[in-house]
């Protein structure tokens, strides 16, 4: 949005969508099953990137399914239920 023809314009449709979602911060157990499945995916030899393990850890603690063309990443976390846009 900082690089668009029009800032403002991209500022006001960012704030218009995020009025309409809800935001899910980090919490303890976020960050504790973060970890326990980078441990587990370091001893597998399987790691993927922390961010994304950031954001499949949230998807499973809070009960979500991750919606991505990525399946490769986050196909490796456990318990983890992945659709595909359609």
């Amino acid at each position: 949005m900082y690089y668009s023809r029009d800032p403002e314009e991209s500022q006001h449709r960012l704030n218009e969508f995020l009025e309409t979602i809800t935001l899910l911060g980090l919490d303890e157990d976020t960050c504790k099953l973060f970890g326990k499945e980078r441990g587990r995916l370091r001893a597998t030899g399987r790691t993927i990137g922390d961010f994304d393990l950031l954001i499949g850890a949230t998807a499973l603690q809070h009960g979500l399914t991750l919606l991505t063309n990525n399946r490769r990443h986050f196909e490796v976390i456990q318990g983890l239920r992945l659709s595909a846009p359609s």
